[in-house]
């Protein structure tokens, strides 16, 4: 509770139960500081007792800017953003809903409440999408993070033209096995792919650029509070096609990850014939409207004329 006035104050022990209570009992108050500073990327956390219970921050935006809201609690929680100068709340929101808005150059007040009756832990950070100031990372070339707090979040930039294709590859390559989630953002703030990684598995995204200029890699851990080591890999997947026929015996080789062969038939009239392929790759018969009509590594195949793709 928030003590509003300065005076003596009265703390009354009731029993509820319907039976008469003789013994002793015991409590405690603490003071705990309502109001902190708070600045862009800090690792936020703290706790909240019950229903209603409330923990304020101060924090200064220099410049305006489209922000990344990203907040985990152990139970319900509320965040709400308000400007100091005119008193309105520009933001309320669960803390975990991982939102992004746009702020104004101002002092701004954050709000966390709980909205359950029982105590609980939550933590946040806020991440300015448009900075400048992100260490830029290169096309082919292996990028490791290491980080003492696995939440903390990490932003790179990478340059790119329209039309690219880009596999994005990340991997925890520490000794903690951790959970993480990472978002990329175009030049205009607006996310555009994101992913789970687990561990060390292969979960490589693929993206085709829309716009020309800067984009914004985020990475944070989803889970654990410990260490983490997490490498970032982006490539330029090449996409080679080629006409066959009927009876060719094809080899090729994927360079690297990301890579497809595209290999393209027409039929003038209804074709039978068996596919038969060798090797652990994906692999996909596709008509001219882009239908997937057979994936197996195996197939006898009737079509009917038209163009398609292996």
């Amino acid at each position: 509770f928030v003590i509003h006035q300065t005076g003596y104050y009265y703390i009354l022990p009731i029993n509820f139960n319907n039976y008469d209570f003789t013994g002793s009992y015991s409590f405690s108050l603490i003071e705990k500081q309502n109001d902190l500073d708070v600045s862009l990327s800090d690792i936020v956390s703290g706790s909240l007792l019950g229903y209603q219970s409330t923990q304020k921050y101060n924090i200064s935006i220099v410049k305006d800017s489209l922000f990344k809201i990203i907040g985990s609690s152990s139970r319900n929680a509320y965040l709400t953003i308000k400007n100091k100068d005119t008193g309105v709340s520009v933001y309320n929101s669960y803390i975990n809903n991982l939102n992004s808005i746009n702020l104004k150059a101002a002092d701004y007040e954050i709000i966390v409440t709980s909205s359950d009756y029982y105590p609980q832990d939550y933590n946040f950070s806020l991440t300015d999408l448009l900075s400048t100031d992100s260490s830029e990372i290169n096309i082919d070339q292996l990028f490791t993070i290491n980080t003492d707090n696995s939440k903390k979040t990490n932003t790179q930039a990478l340059n790119g033209q329209a039309g690219e294709t880009w596999l994005i590859d990340l991997r925890n390559t520490g000794t903690n096995y951790q959970d993480i989630r990472w978002e990329l953002y175009d030049p205009s703030g607006t996310r555009v792919v994101s992913a789970y990684q687990y561990g060390n598995e292969d979960n490589a995204q693929k993206y085709t650029l829309k716009q020309s200029g800067q984009y914004v890699l985020l990475v944070w851990g989803n889970s654990s509070s410990t260490p983490r080591t997490t490498s970032i890999l982006v490539t330029k997947p090449i996409d080679q096609v080629q006409a066959i026929n009927i009876g060719d015996q094809i080899s090729g080789q994927i360079a690297k990850a990301g890579d497809v062969h595209t290999y393209t038939r027409k039929l003038d009239e209804p074709a039978a014939f068996i596919v038969d392929t060798v090797g652990n790759i994906n692999f996909s018969i596709l008509r001219e409207d882009g239908a997937v009509i057979g994936w197996n590594g195996y197939s006898v195949q009737y079509l009917p004329a038209g163009n398609y793709r292996f």
